[in-house]
């Protein structure tokens, strides 16, 4: 797949509402989560009793929870520390790191096991690149929180860390559509290249997520989707390696 020949921009998923913040107490309704946080916090704060209360509980400005709600932003470390909570959910649940939730006991606990936990991490996502119909990959607005015990076990450094969120399937069944990815951006990703893992990489205009195989005077990109043929990587376009998928929702 484009991008991963890149839960990132998807294309087709919608959300039932404008652009401008409703006004308080007006009812709010995300037709389609775009990625499996989004549902989840949906899904928290609904069951809060909707956003103006969990704004009110958590000390969390009404329009940046808002903006979390329908997916415009993720909130930093911090806030989401407060709005797991005002929920009675877990950060880890709500990041899709543990399988049920699991009520907190007040926001002092939580703001210090957030700060002792998770670190904020830049995000990155692939864009349109201009009258080219094909998509890069760049540094993104804002930052996704990753637990520190994650980072150490994969040896990885959070100024190294970069967050990506998936799009298409022909990583499938390894990547799934909308899985959150974890990437090695650090300069010994790109130089101690490994045959066979998955890597983030730009040939000319073009981004990928796919992996790569040495071959006799070349390299190879594949996809873990067999309907998706190898392909060549085009010694003609200019090539280089953004970072090294290390994570996603497990480590690869």
């Amino acid at each position: 797949m484009r991008a991963m020949g890149a839960k990132l921009l998807p294309s087709n998923r919608k959300i039932d509402l404008g652009s401008d913040e409703p006004q308080s107490g007006s009812e709010i309704r995300v037709s389609e989560p775009k990625s499996e946080f989004q549902g989840r916090l949906v899904q928290a704060i609904d069951g809060a009793g909707g956003v103006d209360a969990v704004a009110a509980k958590s000390g969390v400005p009404r329009g940046s929870l808002y903006n979390y709600y329908r997916g415009v932003h993720e909130p930093k470390a911090s806030a989401l520390a407060r709005i797991a909570s005002a929920t009675g959910s877990s950060v880890d649940w709500l990041l899709s790191l543990a399988e049920a939730p699991v009520v907190t006991e007040g926001l002092a606990q939580a703001q210090s096991f957030q700060d002792d936990r998770f670190v904020d991490v830049q995000r990155l996502t692939f864009r349109a690149s201009a009258g080219l119909g094909a998509m890069i990959v760049k540094e993104a607005e804002g930052t996704a929180p990753v637990r520190r015990d994650l980072l150490a076990s994969l040896g990885l450094r959070p100024q190294w860390a970069r967050v990506l969120d998936s799009a298409g399937d022909s990583m499938s069944p390894t990547i799934m559509d909308g899985d959150k990815l974890l990437i090695d951006v650090s300069p010994d990703a790109a130089s101690r290249f490994i045959d066979g893992k998955i890597y983030v990489f730009t040939v000319g205009d073009e981004s990928f997520v796919k992996r790569l195989h040495r071959a006799p005077g070349k390299l190879i990109m594949a996809s873990d989707n067999p309907v998706y043929p190898e392909r060549d990587v085009p010694q003609a376009e200019p090539f280089a390696i953004v970072g090294r998928v290390r994570w996603v929702e497990h480590e690869v």
